[in-house]
């Protein structure tokens, strides 16, 4: 699975957060704002007598500011760059065939670290094996 690195190809220099996109956790005392991007489960779609060629992926994409309108603000970016994009392998070896938006939480909040997260889920079509 390449869509990891295909994320973050997509998001880095689209979204305002710099180069701050990170896979699964932050680095710590990592500035404002940031993006992480985790995997929540994959499926694979196989056919009679042969392997998956293409798997869903779904990625949870959190996204972290000190405030809840800069919150806003990137995840509509996100989700405009990321469901707009047409099949290409975005700097990979696989072809990402599409993304899809699927929910979002709002109402999240971290008083200790005093900032808002929005968490987005995406599917992913990547192609896994083109030779079956």
């Amino acid at each position: 699975m390449q869509y990891g690195k295909a994320i973050y190809n997509i998001l880095n220099g689209n979204v305002s957060v710099a180069d701050r996109i990170y896979p699964e956790i932050a680095a710590q005392e990592v500035a404002f704002p940031y993006i992480v991007y985790k995997t929540v489960g994959v499926s694979g779609n196989p056919t009679l007598n042969k392997t998956s060629t293409v798997d869903t992926v779904r990625v949870q994409i959190d996204i972290v500011a000190k405030t809840f309108a800069e919150c806003q603000t990137i995840e509509e970016l996100v989700r405009s760059v990321l469901c707009t994009r047409t099949a290409d392998t975005h700097g990979t070896s696989r072809i990402i065939q599409q993304i899809d938006f699927v929910s979002m939480d709002t109402n999240q909040y971290d008083d200790q670290e005093d900032n808002f997260i929005i968490s987005c889920d995406y599917e992913l079509r990547e192609v896994v094996n083109t030779t079956n």
